[in-house]
């Protein structure tokens, strides 16, 4: 049976690094944006689609109904289509408006996990791929996003989450 779970944390918290470990259950997004980095993972990497998907978030009628999530975030689209998600459990990067997305429009369980870490790790980690403008930005727009959200799972970056997300891996799995 198909089961997401949702991996949802602010920007540099580690949703990438986390996700990596867990490399076999993790599933791409689809994006407008390119590679931040040379070998980049975790996306499929689709600039030439923006103005469709352009046309798509201004018209979520038109949308097709394979497009089980899409978000806008800092100008780019971010999406999930329904044939990448495997019949078992899948591991996908996604804010919390993509995840009202995915439990509004699929017929599966979608679980999240919201992924915490201290503020001084985090802006570190942002500093080393961002300028300081962007990760003010970043900050300032993940404290709106994640004001409210809570998660079915919280694991704390800074204490064995490779090994606590593995253990809601089985859990789900029902192992």
């Amino acid at each position: 049976m198909k089961k997401i779970l949702c991996l949802i944390g602010k920007s540099g918290v580690g949703k990438t690094y986390l996700s990596q470990q867990i490399d076999e259950y993790t599933i791409p997004s689809y994006t407008t944006r390119k590679p931040r980095q040379y070998k980049e993972e975790g996306h499929i990497f689709y600039p030439a689609a923006y103005k469709v998907m352009e046309f798509w978030w201004e018209n979520p009628e038109e949308r097709p109904k394979e497009v089980i999530a899409h978000q806008k975030l800092y100008g780019e689209h971010y999406w999930i289509t329904d044939a990448l998600v495997k019949d078992e459990i899948n591991v996908y990067i996604v804010d919390p408006k993509g995840y009202e997305q995915l439990t509004d429009n699929v017929d599966y369980p979608v679980f999240s996990v919201k992924l915490t870490v201290d503020p001084y790790t985090r802006v570190n980690r942002l500093m080393k791929s961002r300028d300081f403008e962007e990760v003010c930005e970043r900050v300032i727009n993940d404290g709106k996003m994640f004001s409210n959200f809570q998660g079915n799972f919280v694991i704390d970056m800074n204490n064995s989450p490779t090994e606590k997300l593995r253990h809601i891996i089985n859990n789900l799995k029902g192992g």
